[in-house]
């Protein structure tokens, strides 16, 4: 599979974009081509806060870090999301 051109960091934008596939995925609702527009946002697909809080969650988990839950659960669009994960992976390097 080619890598998603989200971010800086290819790795991370192709996990979060697998999450969020297998996420919309389980809640039966479609995924044109099979692909999640950086662009687009939860509301695109259907998504309600619930469903951002449960996304949060999973990403969280996945990435072993905790995000900005109020950057994360207001994001506007996928992209965003991953450049939370980067800068809390930054985060975590800085401590470490």
């Amino acid at each position: 599979q080619p890598t998603v051109r989200w971010a800086r960091k290819p790795q991370v934008a192709d996990q979060v974009h697998e999450l969020l596939l297998g996420y919309i995925r389980k809640r039966g609702l479609p995924v044109p081509e099979g692909k999640i527009d950086p662009d687009a946002g939860p509301a695109d697909f259907g998504l309600d806060s619930l469903d951002a809080v449960a996304i949060v969650v999973e990403l969280e988990n996945h990435f072993n870090l905790a995000l900005d839950r109020q950057q994360a659960i207001t994001a506007k669009h996928f992209r965003d999301l991953v450049a939370l994960v980067v800068l809390a992976q930054r985060d975590v390097h800085k401590i470490q």
